[in-house]
């Protein structure tokens, strides 16, 4: 019984240990960015204050990208761009994302504000502009390199798609560009609330609310790990339980059984007591 008891634990533990099917992720740029995170709508029934000044404004919009790859890329020359006010940012020459890191770029850093503080290998940026770029109800964001004359493009609130290429609304954009991918709808957003992967760099957009209870997150992740004890083990998971933590779980409670059934065998009182 015993030595069952152990096989079936290698066989649990070896089944855990097994690498997951490959998921599709969303479509990237230079080798690792998408835009994971943009705040469309920052006052109304919530407030979302970006740059700090005291007050919620249309200028405190930002989108966030981030690095899903596993080298640093460089990012500059890739462009953003709306339909109406057309390429509204150019990320600088010289700008290098490392991986799992975070590029944000606030609309515009009014008086009295800053760019928000981000973790060491995040970068953050000014478009300066004193209005808002995204429309509230919905609009079409559009993430282009030149380099390559290809693009991302996501909806939200249900917008009907704006072609860049064809529809004519991007004064001065490529007529040769190809779009990346299929255009993801982000969902509907809220006011003061934005719309976020879950996880970074690869998930679904959902409102940022229903992920880590904040409105936002600017530059940080807004994955929340929790901590998970095993005896005297404590780890931190995400959604989906590291593996190592699947095959300990399993070992210790293996361990747990052949000492009860020792302790039946010899009369003595086994984990929980009994004999």
């Amino acid at each position: 019984m015993i030595k069952r008891i152990i096989l079936m634990a290698l066989f649990l533990i070896g089944f855990a240990s097994a690498p997951a099917r490959a998921q599709a992720g969303p479509d990237m740029l230079r080798g690792g960015i998408v835009v994971n995170e943009f705040l469309p709508d920052p006052n109304g029934v919530d407030n979302y204050d970006t740059d700090g000044n005291g007050t919620a404004a249309a200028a405190d919009e930002f989108i966030e990208l981030y690095n899903a790859g596993p080298s640093a890329v460089a990012m500059g020359g890739l462009e953003l761009w709306d339909p109406g006010a057309d390429r509204w940012f150019t990320f600088p020459e010289g700008t290098l994302l490392p991986p799992a890191s975070f590029a944000v770029v606030v609309v515009g850093v009014q008086a009295g504000g800053a760019l928000p503080l981000l973790p060491a290998g995040s970068l953050a940026f000014d478009a300066g502009r004193s209005s808002g770029v995204l429309n509230n109800g919905g609009d079409n964001l559009v993430l282009y390199d030149p380099i390559a004359d290809t693009f991302l493009q996501l909806t939200y609130n249900g917008a009907a798609i704006d072609d860049p290429v064809a529809g004519g609304n991007f004064a001065g954009f490529s007529p040769s560009a190809q779009r990346s991918g299929a255009v993801v709808e982000a969902g509907a957003a809220a006011d003061g609330t934005s719309l976020t992967r879950e996880p970074d760099g690869e998930g679904a957009f959902q409102l940022h609310t229903l992920v880590n209870g904040a409105l936002a997150s600017p530059g940080v992740s807004a994955s929340s790990p929790t901590p998970i004890t095993l005896g005297e083990i404590r780890v931190l998971s995400s959604a989906r339980p590291p593996t190592l933590v699947v095959a300990a779980m399993v070992l210790l409670g293996a361990m747990s059984l052949v000492r009860t059934i020792r302790s039946a065998r010899s009369g003595f009182p086994g984990p929980d007591g009994r004999c």
